[in-house]
């Protein structure tokens, strides 16, 4: 009987934050100078970005858990509001708005959960370090935080790719992605080998191979 009790429960929740319509942005990571989030579909996890990337800090990390629980009309409008304004929001400003949420009386069952932890400051990109994918008639390149990637388009028996040097190229990583967002116009006419020229020129340390290899 409890089995079916909260079958019943979390299907009728389901229903209605259905019917209230999904929370905003659902499936995506957005970001604003001083906070990141990603929202699924029950969750929304927000990073505080003032020492994402740095060594020796801590980012603080806040999750909203269980928004398919929430029933109350006026709590589910609510956390959809949060959610539509956390793009101009400050962490903090985040976390007290979603504290006060927590805090609202609620109609009948259904609410949400917060968890804060700790990530450390090096495994969080800084703002404006979110993923970049290019992708032209002559390379591929993708580059994030952690690491990039380039592709040759044309030697397609050969497939030559480069990434970050095991010797010295974590420390490339974010130069190459400097690189990369301050070329990217240039880059959509470079061929393999100027890509390569200008990672020389930059002093970024990469390994070379052929994936056909």
């Amino acid at each position: 009987m409890k089995h079916i009790a909260w079958t019943m429960l979390k299907n009728s929740s389901w229903t209605f934050l259905r019917q209230a319509g999904v929370l905003p942005f659902r499936g995506e990571t957005k970001e604003n100078e001083h906070l990141r989030f990603h929202v699924w579909n029950s969750s929304v996890k927000v990073w505080d970005l003032e020492n994402a990337g740095k060594r020796g800090k801590t980012v603080p990390v806040m999750v909203v858990w269980d928004a398919d629980f929430v029933q109350d009309p006026q709590l589910l409008g609510a956390l959809i509001d949060w959610v539509k304004d956390l793009p101009k929001s400050t962490f903090a400003q985040a976390v007290a708005r979603v504290k006060a949420l927590d805090a609202m009386p609620v109609e009948g069952f259904g609410r949400t959960k917060l968890e804060f932890r700790n990530e450390r400051g090096v495994d969080v990109a800084p703002a404006g370090f979110g993923p970049i994918i290019i992708n032209t008639p002559n390379v591929h390149i993708e580059a994030d935080w952690n690491t990039f990637s380039v592709r040759d388009h044309i030697d397609r028996n050969n497939e030559p790719t480069c990434i970050p040097s095991s010797k010295g190229g974590k420390d490339s990583i974010k130069v190459f992605f400097r690189w990369v967002k301050d070329n990217e116009a240039a880059i959509q006419k470079m061929k393999f080998e100027e890509v390569l020229h200008g990672m020389d020129q930059a002093g970024i340390k990469y390994h070379y191979y052929c994936a056909m290899d």
